[in-house]
C-alpha cells in the first residue's frame, strides 16, 4: 500500500523584489487561516492547522471541479489520513487511516542530519497493511516559491522499495513534496506560488 501526501514542491526562481513586496508571504501564523500553494500545471493546495499538532492538506486538481483530496497531517509532514471529498463532503469509501507508534505530538520535528524509521500501519476499506518508513533529514537550504524564500529540510522517504522527498519548512510548519519516487525514475513536483488565504 503506498503512502500518499498529495502535496508537491521545488524551487521556482529567485526574484528580486524589495523588501516591502516581500512582506505579503505567508507566515506560520497564517496556517489557521489557510495558506495555498499553485502549481506549474494550474493545481492548488492548501493546508490549514486544523488542531494542535494537526494540519489538513487539500489538494484540487486542475480540470476536477467539486472532487479533491484531503489529507492530515501530523506536525504538518507525517500522513494520518487521507481521502476523497465530493463537492466538499468526505467518501469515506477512499478513505485511508496510518497510525505510527507515536501519537502527533510526540512524532519527531527535523533536525538536519538526523532521520526517523517506524513502522507504519494502513487501513483502508481493503484490509491493513504495516509497511517500515525511513525518513532522512538532509542539511538545510532554502526554497524559493515566487517572490517568497523560506528555510528548508529536505526529507527523503523510503517504504515498500519506493520514496518521496518532502521539503520541510519549519517557519510553516507544512512539508510540500518536492518529488515522487526514487532514483531515474523520480517525478519531481514545481510549484509557482504561495500565499495566505483571503
Amino acid at each position: 500500500m503506498m503512502m500518499n501526501i498529495l502535496t508537491p514542491a521545488l524551487a521556482a526562481a529567485c526574484f528580486c523584489l524589495p523588501i516591502a513586496a516581500l512582506a505579503d508571504c505567508p507566515k506560520s501564523g497564517d496556517l489557521a487561516g489557510g495558506i495555498e500553494i499553485r502549481y506549474a500545471d494550474g493545481a492548488v493546495e492548501t493546508y490549514r492547522q486544523v488542531a494542535p499538532n494537526l494540519v489538513t492538506a487539500v489538494f484540487d486538481a486542475p480540470g476536477s471541479p467539486g472532487s479533491a483530496a484531503e489529507s492530515l497531517l501530523a506536525q504538518g509532514i507525517y500522513l494520518i489520513q487521507t481521502q476523497d471529498l465530493v463537492n466538499g463532503m468526505p467518501d469515506l469509501q477512499t478513505r485511508t487511516t496510518y497510525t505510527y507508534p507515536l501519537p502527533p505530538g510526540a512524532m519527531p520535528e527535523p533536525q538536519p542530519g538526523g532521520g526517523w524509521a517506524a513502522m507504519v500501519r494502513a487501513e483502508d476499506s481493503t484490509g491493513v497493511d504495516e509497511t517500515r518508513h525511513d525518513m532522512r533529514f538532509e542539511a538545510e537550504t532554502r526554497l524559493v516559491i515566487g517572490a517568497c524564500s523560506y528555510r528548508m529540510i529536505p526529507i527523503e522517504v523510503r517504504y515498500d522499495g519506493d520514496g518521496e522527498l518532502l521539503h520541510y519548512l519549519p517557519e510553516l510548519g507544512i512539508a510540500p513534496v518536492g518529488a515522487w519516487g526514487v532514483g531515474e525514475a523520480r517525478d519531481m513536483m514545481r510549484y509557482v506560488s504561495i500565499g495566505a488565504v483571503r
